[in-house]
């Protein structure tokens, strides 16, 4: 199937709901408290959608100093599944600053044509040089009305790139778990789940040169794993 291609990526993690963990730099200093969240706010579910699978997306409150990394989405309709990683920068080093806000948002993907019941676009992060984004978000329509949002500004607010020595490589699934197979939707899609088991992971990217091929080259990004050590 041509089209635009969409990628996520879902963490495996063992540590509890509610505690908070350290990731360390290079040099082994803590740098990043990560607390992993396991209620969240479903923003978009596909309960309307006549295409062949089901989709929802996820995402948590922020309360400052902490930031999120991005959405999660998970292939049916609740409840959400796993964690949602909100981060803090703890080196009190304005130097060496672990997370920035991203400087813009390109617009990759909107859902124009759907028989889905909400409209909406899905959005990438244009990250400083030395940081990479974790995952793409989606902003959301009013129901049956035509889905041209704004960039996504305000999340700058709340949203952070990660200095990118904090973070492993990650590969995607084989298989896809969702596509717009059987939906009426003008561009195709599909989402893809990163193996996350080296690190934190939950979020999702879109790649818009195919359907058929992994995203990004088939390399994505995840938080490390996380140090035992509670903060």
């Amino acid at each position: 199937m041509k089209g635009i291609q969409v990628s996520i990526f879902f963490g495996f993690i063992l540590f509890a709901s509610g505690q908070r963990f350290i990731i360390k730099d290079n040099n082994g200093l803590p740098t990043l408290a990560v607390d992993l969240l396991s209620t969240a706010n479903k923003l978009y579910a596909d309960e309307c959608n006549n295409g062949d699978y089901e989709l929802s997306i996820w995402e948590t409150n922020v309360t400052l100093p902490e930031y999120i990394v991005g959405q999660r989405a998970q292939d049916d309709l609740g409840p959400m599944r796993g964690y949602i990683p909100h981060v803090q920068d703890i080196t009190r080093n304005a130097s060496n600053i672990a997370l920035v806000e991203p400087e813009s948002f390109l617009e990759l993907w909107n859902n124009t044509g759907s028989s889905s019941c909400t409209r909406f676009s899905v959005w990438r992060l244009n990250c400083p040089n030395g940081f990479r984004a974790l995952g793409d978000i989606a902003t959301f329509c009013e129901p049956n009305e035509p889905c041209t949002l704004p960039a996504p500004d305000s999340y700058k607010s709340k949203l952070r790139c990660v200095r990118q020595d904090l973070l492993e490589t990650c590969s995607f699934d084989d298989d896809d778990i969702w596509s717009t197979d059987g939906d009426s939707v003008a561009t195709p899609a599909s989402l893809w789940r990163t193996s996350g088991d080296l690190g934190i992971g939950g979020l999702y990217h879109m790649n818009e040169k195919s359907a058929t091929e992994k995203p990004l080259n088939g390399v994505c990004y995840c938080l490390k794993r996380l140090d035992p050590e509670i903060v």
